[in-house]
């Protein structure tokens, strides 16, 4: 018994999968219905007592106004609170599948930087492009589907690095 009602505050009955929100967080509006059937009884013992007493026109409407406001809060926290929860667990599953991601990009670093052979000494080359060489150095090899070379300007002894395939750099 207490499993089912566990799983009925908590959306997770078939009924909760086509909610708006769906997270396992506490709907305070089941919470509030479910005890109604408490509420009910001791409602009516107030109203009894209550109606003995002689309210103004301004208290009354005062009641009226506040009992309106705690069920508007109420309900408006109910929804932000299983809104909060519902965006931590998609936020929770987003990081979960970066994470997965970035492990897989970093074992396919992993092995391609294992081939990684670099040079002792800079080696001079040549960048090939159409109709014009530029210097560059050539700092290490990386052998693979695509062996490439990674390089420099020989000009600018901070210059950026880049990967170039072989065939498009000329050692020597």
């Amino acid at each position: 018994m207490a499993s089912i009602l566990s799983e009925f505050l908590l959306n997770k009955t078939d009924a909760g999968k086509d909610a708006v929100v769906q997270a396992p967080a506490f709907s305070i509006t089941k919470v509030l219905t479910a005890a109604a059937i408490v509420v009910g009884p001791i409602a009516t013992v107030i109203v009894d007592k209550v109606t003995k007493l002689n309210f103004s026109g301004w208290q009354v409407v005062s009641l009226a106004v506040g009992l309106l406001l705690f069920v508007a809060i109420t309900a408006s926290a109910d929804v932000i609170g299983r809104s909060v929860a519902a965006a931590a667990e998609a936020g929770r599953k987003a990081a979960e599948a970066n994470l997965g991601a970035a492990e897989a990009n970093g074992k396919a670093v992993e092995a391609y930087t294992a081939q990684l052979i670099p040079f002792q000494r800079p080696l001079n080359g040549k960048q090939k492009q159409d109709g014009f060489d530029s210097p560059v150095c050539v700092l290490a090899a990386a052998p693979g589907g695509v062996p490439r070379y990674l390089v420099r300007p020989a000009d600018q002894p901070d210059g950026p690095l880049t990967w170039l395939p072989c065939k498009e750099v000329a050692i020597g």
